[in-house]
């Protein structure tokens, strides 16, 4: 059974464009576009990894990072922040605060996949 991804992203494009390159790469992808329709597929199944964007109306990045790493402590750290904004300092402190993969919008389809390298190895091929 391969591995499972969940992306969370307003932008639908982007959750439409990292959805279909996850899934041609083998991954089991869920995608959505808030975040409390994310919280709600954690309680339904298991994720290996979750790109979460960092700004997000109503449940934001850093309260969907916090509500995780209370519930479900093991997968905090495999959370993938994706933003546009790095250069705000209160942003860049609270990723570093956390120790977790950052991805700068725009990415590139490289960067993903040493995302992916990193997770689950040279490849980063569902095992």
């Amino acid at each position: 059974m391969g591995k499972r991804i969940l992306v969370i992203d307003d932008e639908v494009l982007l959750v439409d464009l990292l959805g279909h390159f996850l899934t041609k790469g083998g991954y089991q992808v869920d995608k959505v576009s808030d975040s409390q329709a994310g919280l709600s597929l954690l309680e339904e199944k298991q994720f290996d990894v979750i790109f979460l964007d960092i700004k997000m109306p109503q449940i934001s990045g850093r309260e969907f990072y916090q509500i995780v790493r209370e519930r479900i402590p093991e997968l905090s750290g495999r959370i993938v922040f994706v933003t546009g904004d790095v250069a705000n300092r209160v942003t860049q402190s609270f990723i570093q605060s956390t120790g977790n993969i950052c991805l700068k919008k725009p990415f590139t389809l490289r960067e993903i996949q040493e995302v992916l390298d990193h997770f689950f190895g040279a490849g980063g091929k569902p095992q």
